[in-house]
C-alpha cells in the first residue's frame, strides 16, 4: 500500500509532479489543509494510487468456497460445491484485455468515465467479503501521500535495483528487500 506507492511516486518522476500539482491546486483553493474533503478532489492522485494497487496488490490471491456447481468455460473441468478456489488477484489486474498495457504504471486509465468489469479490480477482495478497511485505508494513504508531496520531492536511493525483485517466500506481493528513498524537502 503505502510503501508501493511512495515507491510508484519516486520511479516516475513525471506522475509524481503532475500529482504534487494536483494536490498542490486543491489544496491551495481550500486553505491550505488537506481535508477528508479536498481528498475527494484529488482524482490524478486517486488514479495513481489505484494503480499501484492494480501492480503491486497487498494479497495477490483471494480465497473462497464454491457454493454453486460451475463448469469452466474451454476446459473439461467442473468446480463442485464445496471446493476450494483461489483467484489470483496478479493474474487479473495484469489481464491486457481489462487493462492495456498492463505492466506500465498509468493513473490515467482511471480517469475516463469507462468503468472496468466487475472483479476486475480486487485489491481489497471482491464481494460481500471485502476488507472492511477499504475505505479507511484509502483515505490514509490518500492523506499521507499528499501531505508527502506537499512537502517532499521523492527519489530512489541509487542502491535500488529496477525491478524490484519479489519475496519468493511472502505471501504477500512485497519486495524481497524494500526500497530506499530520498525525501527532498521542497
Amino acid at each position: 500500500g503505502l510503501m508501493m506507492s511512495i515507491f510508484d511516486m519516486a520511479a516516475n518522476q513525471e506522475i509524481q509532479e503532475k500529482a504534487r500539482a494536483e494536490v498542490r491546486k486543491v489544496v491551495d483553493s481550500l486553505e491550505g489543509e488537506v481535508t477528508y474533503d479536498s481528498l475527494k478532489s484529488m482524482e490524478y492522485l486517486e488514479g495513481a494510487l489505484k494503480e499501484t494497487l492494480r501492480i503491486h496488490s497487498i494479497a495477490p490471491m483471494l480465497f473462497r468456497k464454491c457454493n454453486t456447481k460451475y463448469k469452466l468455460p474451454g476446459i473439461p473441468y467442473t468446480v463442485q460445491v464445496g471446493d476450494s478456489v483461489a483467484l489470483s488477484s496478479f493474474a487479473i489486474h495484469m489481464d491486457p484485455e481489462v487493462y492495456p498495457e498492463p505492466e506500465k504504471y498509468l493513473p490515467t486509465r482511471w480517469l475516463d468515465d469507462s468503468s472496468f468489469p466487475a472483479g476486475s479490480f480486487i485489491p481489497f477482495g471482491y464481494g460481500p467479503r471485502i476488507c472492511i478497511g477499504m475505505r479507511l485505508a484509502m483515505v490514509e494513504i490518500k492523506s499521507i501521500v499528499a501531505k508527502v508531496l506537499l512537502n517532499y520531492k521523492i527519489s530512489l536511493h541509487p542502491s535500488v535495483q529496477l525491478p524490484l525483485t519479489l519475496n519468493p517466500v511472502s505471501v504477500f506481493n512485497q519486495p524481497a528487500r524494500n526500497p530506499a528513498f530520498i525525501f527532498t524537502k521542497i
